[in-house]
Order: structure tokens, then C-alpha cells, then sequence
């Protein structure tokens, strides 16, 4: 993250990222967190590019995304948020949820 808010540009991708590889439940590019988690949080990645107004392989600086999460966060929260399991981990660096 540290390079990343230093200018460096970053690509979207659309398979495992950075993140998704410290994940114990990640086996090869596929989550087996449980049996739907895969292709949920594929469904989510293709939202997110597409708020975003960003396409797959894009190379992008950081601050373009970050500036641009304001205008997308009540949608993104009312499609994703409310029922996820995994909340409590925003809500620990985004009270605001």
C-alpha cells in the first residue's frame, strides 16, 4: 500500500490479487473459503471495476480509485455490505459502515 499511495501505478486484475494471496483459503487463483465464495467475489471485483468505470489489466495510480470510493460507497454498501460476513473487518478502519 505504502508504494501504492507513493504514485506507483497499480493494475486491476480480475484473478487473486497481492491481498488474496495471504489468504489461507485461497488454492491456486480459486477462494475455498466456502462453496460460493469464488464466484461471489468474482461477481463483486466486476462491480467494483464497473462503479469504478475501470476495465480489467487498466494500470492506474491509486489516488484515482481512492478519489473516486465517495461516489460509489452507498451503492457498494447497500449491494455488499449488510449482509457480509466479513464487516466487522471494515468497521474496524471504517466506522462509518
Amino acid at each position: 500500500m505504502k508504494r501504492a499511495c507513493s504514485g506507483e501505478e497499480i493494475e486491476i486484475c480480475t484473478d487473486a490479487d497481492d491481498i488474496c494471496r495471504k489468504c489461507p483459503h485461497l488454492k491456486g487463483e480459486k477462494c475455498f473459503f466456502d462453496k460460493n465464495s469464488d464466484n461471489e467475489i468474482r461477481k463483486m471485483d466486476r462491480k467494483a471495476i464497473k462503479l469504478l468505470r475501470l476495465s480489467a489489466h487498466d494500470r492506474v495510480q491509486w489516488i484515482k480509485i481512492r478519489d473516486e470510493i465517495p461516489g460509489i460507497i452507498k451503492e457498494w454498501e447497500n449491494l455488499y455490505c449488510k449482509a457480509c460476513g466479513w464487516r466487522k473487518a471494515c468497521e474496524a478502519t471504517l466506522p462509518d459502515l
